[in-house]
């Protein structure tokens, strides 16, 4: 199952599972995506292979395993 999750100080969330095969899934994942983007989130696909550096895309791909989003000034600091 793919998922986006979403960092914040609690941890992360899940917001949104897909099934690759299944459009419905994937179009509802698409929109909570694109509506986290909208929100200013950054997102990063965080597949096994990324886990450590992660890649960052700007647009739903539903063949990755792990989306993460986070809000921009949730890491910004001094």
């Amino acid at each position: 199952m793919h998922s986006i999750r979403v960092l914040n100080d609690h941890g992360d969330t899940p917001l949104a599972q897909w099934d690759d095969t299944d459009e419905i899934s994937i179009e509802k994942a698409r929109k909570v995506f694109d509506e986290m983007v909208a929100e200013g989130y950054l997102t990063f696909r965080a597949d096994e292979g990324t886990k450590n550096t992660g890649e960052r895309i700007k647009r739903f791909d539903p063949s990755a395993m792990l989306i993460y989003v986070f809000k921009k000034s949730a890491f910004a600091g001094g």
